[in-house]
């Protein structure tokens, strides 16, 4: 479905306020881990200094709130990586969502981008709650998981874009779930010697396996070629994102082989997450297995 002059319009306009956020939001944070680091330092420097004057107590609470401090940063440093990232396109799709209360209108993208000024999300994570309903349902009744219960509503409204280098390529409504026009223009302009994310075309089965938080063991069964791996790559960034504390470091991918680690490098990185460990289970065993002089590949 085309947009009116009047719809596209607005479109335009909220795009290039989301645009200004991001780029102002780059530009503080850039600023403050700039200060941080250096107090960090200064800091760092005061506890080696005054170590010989300190209590063991006074020198472990020194330590932890060194330590609190430089995860402070990383954390604003990732997430300032991510900023950059979606400064030239950072959102794919939308929807307009009535409940019991309130109409509010989601725009999803890689990461939230927060006005604090007007206290809004411009842009909401896709792996956000509200967000599933974006891959799950066509318009009409919906429901999603808040963290204080089921919310139910109407979804009046979705809308998918492609936006390059801060403009607006392309944006239709679509009633469906994910048009298969854009789905089919994904597959193949997308060719490459690596794989790349489908965040703007997850299909309701494919989400349902990436947020299931409801089976401690999930086996995933398909063909060569499904995108089993597209799937549990996307997963992975979604449990990062849902579990606190889980990071990429906590995560290990078997891999068959070498190559195929270097193919699905690109994936995590494009959803604004690091790479998790990876191995063969040839390069395990050799590693953890001891009573035998080799290990066949």
């Amino acid at each position: 479905m085309n947009l009116s002059e009047k719809e596209l319009k607005h479109e335009k306009a909220y795009l290039d306020v989301t645009l200004d956020v991001i780029r102002e939001k780059i530009s503080k944070l850039g600023q403050e881990l700039f200060e941080r680091e250096d107090k960090v330092q200064e800091f760092q420097k005061f506890i080696w200094d005054s170590k010989a004057d300190m209590d063991p107590t006074e020198m472990k609470n020194m330590i932890l709130e060194n330590d609190t401090e430089v995860m402070l940063m990383q954390n604003k440093g990732k997430y300032l990586q991510k900023l950059y990232r979606i400064q030239d396109s950072p959102y794919f799709g939308s929807m307009t969502f009535q409940d019991e209360n309130e109409q509010n209108k989601v725009y999803i993208g890689i990461t939230h981008v927060e006005d604090e000024e007007n206290d809004i999300y411009l842009v909401n994570d896709w792996r956000s709650p509200i967000c599933s309903m974006f891959y799950d349902y066509e318009v009409g009744p919906a429901k999603y998981k808040a963290p204080g219960g089921e919310v139910e509503g109407e979804i009046l409204a979705k809308r998918q874009f492609n936006i390059k280098n801060g403009e607006i390529v392309r944006v239709f409504d679509n009633n469906l779930n994910i048009d298969d026009e854009l789905l089919q223009e994904v597959l193949a302009t997308e060719s490459s010697d690596k794989m790349k994310n489908i965040v703007n075309t997850i299909q309701q089965e494919q989400n349902a396996i990436i947020r299931n938080i409801e089976d401690k063991n999930l086996i995933v069964q398909g063909i060569a070629g499904s995108g089993k791996t597209s799937v549990a790559l996307h997963r992975i960034a979604f449990l990062l994102y849902k579990i606190e504390n889980l990071s990429s470091n906590n995560v290990l991918i078997f891999s068959p082989n070498q190559i195929f680690s270097e193919y699905i490098s690109n994936v995590l990185p494009e959803l604004g997450e690091e790479n998790t460990m990876q191995t063969t289970f040839h390069d395990f065993l050799t590693t953890y297995t001891n009573e035998y002089k080799s290990v066949e590949s």
